[in-house]
């Protein structure tokens, strides 16, 4: 029979030659997994360090500085919050609080929603304001009522003249994008807003 018979040596070269292949094709895939385990190793690594890293940086910002300015409570972002130091159970009830339509107007009411301690407390006070619900001028005997700009409702604005369900939701959305306002005068930045109308507003509301 054929396969009994003995191997010519152009047959052996060619066996020799195959079994080389086979070889170096092996040893290259063992170089590439063990190159490509050590490069995920090391990306793994590389990774988890920079993270660290910014886990660490989070830290020392929240225990060593705040880079905020001072802002309406009742406008409190995540980002703000966690600026601050409030935990997530915190901004939860402060959140809940908010969604009943509610308003902070002193920091201990914002303590006692918000159950922080008093240490945060006094930490973080420099940067709350609290909006007044109302003021009473006295003008020749005649009380004139100006209402918190800040809390005032697209409804409560619409009974402006001038100002219809557009300018109201403008207004409300830039009081938003501002985190509050700070005085009556940036009502002029709000797109299309007649300087007429807000002198109306003026003489209706005030930030307090």
């Amino acid at each position: 029979m054929n396969f009994l018979k003995p191997l010519s040596n152009s047959q052996k070269k060619k066996r020799k030659g195959v079994f080389l292949l086979l070889l170096i094709i092996v040893i290259v895939q063992l170089l590439y997994w063990n190159f490509y385990s050590f490069q995920t190793q090391n990306s793994e690594t590389i990774v988890d360090s920079r993270l660290d890293s910014l886990i660490q940086i989070k830290i020392d910002l929240r225990e060593n500085q705040i880079s905020l300015q001072a802002f309406n409570v009742n406008y409190m972002t995540d980002y703000k919050a966690y600026v601050l130091g409030l935990n997530v159970e915190e901004l939860d009830r402060i959140e809940t609080y908010r969604q009943q339509n509610k308003w902070f107007y002193s920091l201990n009411e914002f303590q006692s929603i918000s159950k922080i301690t008093d240490s945060l407390k006094l930490k973080i006070s420099p940067f709350l304001k609290f909006p007044s619900k109302r003021i009473a001028k006295n003008d020749n005997q005649k009380i004139v009522v100006l209402a918190d700009i800040n809390i005032a409702t697209a409804e409560e604005l619409k009974n402006t003249h001038g100002i219809g369900v557009v300018f109201s939701k403008r207004i409300i959305a830039y009081r938003t994008s501002l985190g509050g306002f700070n005085n009556m005068n940036q009502l002029f930045n709000v797109y299309g807003l007649d300087s007429v109308v807000v002198v109306r507003l003026k003489s209706q509301y005030k930030v307090y």
